[in-house]
């Protein structure tokens, strides 16, 4: 018996599962960041690596325990994550909370919808200056978190930082080349995004991509394509709409795929960089599919 105890003790000691920290990331795109961040230091896990939405997050048994027990949780606070509000602790870091994140009033689309009860869009991540202030949160406390491993972390948030203004540069350079096109989404989640490189949405279908539609903006969207306002429509992985594929048909528009949260890419560290660059991707196949 005694000689088990001590070969597991030696295990663990050995594989570094009692003495390392574990830190616990709540959605993909921070946890793309996280994981650039901590390169060499330690892997995060994702806390909820099936999340379609950050509007609706259950977690199960199981995460709520991974949740309880870690060391640090990095997330993007009750604005952005409601659901996981409840869980909140002492030891979860709302990066969010870094004085240099921009944030946005919820746009007014005409009618009363009730999606958000924040007057704040919660869809931070899609600003790449948004991005770096991330960057520089979870620096922070991560060099906090393993002090004999902060030079480290700092060196590899500076070069994520790099890659994040190259890639800013590049997108500007690409939508500053390219003539501009009308188009609508179906999830009102690109302000950010758009208000980095001047681009501006005609139509939505709905604040929130679970919360239905209404006739309001179906009619809006409609009379849009009708007047030749929009040259094509922006739909998301989670969604599967009738209405969607009833104005494709009914006015022969393209619909073109979004995926804000990565969610049909592989976590890890590149899917941050990789599904900016594919929305910047998206919006300029719309450019160049439309007509003037």
């Amino acid at each position: 018996m005694f000689a088990r105890l001590f070969s597991l003790i030696t295990l663990s000691v050995v594989s570094g599962l009692v003495i390392a920290s574990t830190i616990v990331v709540s959605n993909r795109p921070l946890h793309s960041l996280a994981t650039s961040v901590l390169e060499g230091v330690t892997t995060p896990i994702l806390l909820l690596p099936n999340s379609q939405s950050l509007h609706f997050q259950n977690l199960k048994p199981s995460q709520a325990l991974l949740a309880r027990d870690a060391d640090r949780v990095y997330w993007l606070g009750p604005l952005v994550e409601p659901e996981l509000s409840t869980f909140q602790a002492t030891h979860w870091v709302d990066v969010s909370l870094h004085p240099s994140v921009i944030w946005r009033p919820i746009r007014a689309w005409g009618d009363q919808d009730q999606s958000y009860t924040s007057t704040r869009d919660p869809h931070i991540w899609l600003d790449l200056e948004n991005g770096k202030a991330l960057v520089h949160a979870m620096a922070a406390d991560a060099g906090t978190t393993f002090p004999d491993q902060a030079s480290q972390i700092n060196v590899n948030a500076r070069n994520l930082i790099v890659r994040i203004e190259q890639l800013d540069r590049t997108l500007a350079k690409r939508f500053e080349d390219s003539a501009r096109r009308g188009y609508a989404v179906s999830h009102d989640a690109y302000q950010y995004f758009e208000a980095r490189y001047g681009l501006t949405s005609k139509a939505i279908l709905s604040r929130d991509p679970h919360a239905g539609t209404s006739a309001f903006r179906v009619r809006l969207m409609a009379d849009a394509i009708a007047k030749a306002e929009v040259s094509c429509l922006f739909s998301e992985p989670a969604l599967s709409s009738r209405i969607l594929k009833r104005l494709e048909s009914e006015y022969a528009i393209p619909v073109i795929e979004l995926d804000p949260l990565g969610f049909a890419r592989a976590p890890g560290a590149e899917l941050y960089l990789e599904l900016i660059e594919a929305i910047g991707d998206g919006f300029l196949d719309c450019f160049q599919r439309g007509k003037p």
